[in-house]
């Protein structure tokens, strides 16, 4: 973004592309004037529900769960490679060292952000998105009642409205 000479710029992610606006936000290398996090988690603990989910997560029920993802992906990759992928997401998302989620980090946020969650997310809690919430100084959290978390990225007009965008 500083190579393209960009002013402060609004960064919005969802789910892992949350996790990667809440790490840019602490780096604090680039201009950022707002940071909106959509279902993202800013750390994983060992007690989490989830934790057991993602270590079962492979990519036989992916392609179950998403088949219509995987058609596309079929389609745009000459030489599909899915099953290395699925596994190293997986192993990124259940890395918990100090290159993955922000931690405690987030707390260095300078600049303004708005956490949102979906009320029937089933991978991030309501009590990890207050958290986070409540560790970025001026925070603003948001909860989309009667939402579960694909609602969020199949109705972003629900997300952007309130937000401004």
């Amino acid at each position: 973004m500083r190579r393209l000479d960009l002013g402060p710029v609004t960064l919005i992610g969802h789910s892992d592309g949350g996790i990667a606006a809440l790490r840019l936000a602490v780096a604090n290398d680039t201009p950022i004037d707002k940071v909106v996090t959509i279902g993202a988690h800013w750390i994983l603990r060992e007690d989490y529900p989830i934790h057991e989910m993602y270590k079962g997560m492979i990519a036989q029920s992916w392609r179950k769960m998403f088949s219509e993802g995987g058609v596309t992906y079929r389609s745009l990759n000459p030489v599909p490679d899915f099953d290395p992928i699925t596994r190293d997401i997986v192993d990124l998302w259940l890395d918990s060292s100090a290159d993955s989620y922000p931690g405690e980090t987030v707390r260095e946020i300078g600049c303004d952000l708005l956490v949102i969650r979906a009320d029937d997310d089933m991978l991030v809690s309501r009590t990890t998105a207050v958290e986070l919430s409540e560790r970025v100084n001026g925070a603003k959290l948001m909860t989309l009642p009667f939402a579960g978390i694909l609602h969020t990225r199949n109705s972003p007009k629900r997300c952007s409205g309130p937000c401004g965008l």
